[in-house]
C-alpha cells in the first residue's frame, strides 16, 4: 500500500509514495499477470504452424473449454489469486501521488463522483 511521506509544516499537499521492488516475486506477478496473452499468441502460432493433427486438437480443446466454462469459474481462488498479483503488481511499478486538497478527494470520492 501506498504510505504518506513526511509532511512539511508549510506545505498544504500530502505524498503518497509507493517504492518500487523489482526483486523475484513482485516480476514473478507481473509477469502471471501480462505474460498470458503472449502465451496465447504463441500458442496459435506453433498451433497454426508446428503442431501435430493431435496436437491441434488438444490446443483446440482446451481453448474451447475455457471459452465454455463460466467467467466466475475459479471463485475464491481465482480471486485470491488475483488479489495477490495486484498486490505485488503495486510493488513493481513505483508509484507517487501528490494530493493538493486531500479533503475535497474524500468529499468527491464519497459523493461518488
Amino acid at each position: 500500500m501506498c504510505k504518506p511521506t513526511a509532511k512539511e509544516s508549510n506545505s498544504k499537499h500530502q505524498v503518497y509514495k509507493n517504492e518500487q521492488d523489482k526483486s523475484l516475486i513482485p516480476t514473478l506477478a507481473v509477469s502471471l499477470w501480462l505474460g498470458w496473452m503472449g502465451l496465447l499468441t504463441y500458442t496459435i502460432i506453433f498451433a497454426v504452424t508446428l503442431a501435430t493433427p493431435f496436437q491441434r486438437k488438444v490446443i483446440i480443446s482446451i481453448l474451447a473449454i475455457s471459452f465454455i466454462l463460466p467467467p466466475a469459474f475459479p471463485g475464491k481462488l481465482g480471486n485470491r489469486i488475483g488479489s495477490w498479483i495486484m498486490k505485488e503488481a503495486e510493488k513493481y511499478f513505483g508509484l507517487k501521488v501528490t494530493l493538493e486538497n486531500e479533503a475535497a478527494f474524500h468529499k468527491l470520492n464519497e459523493e461518488g463522483k
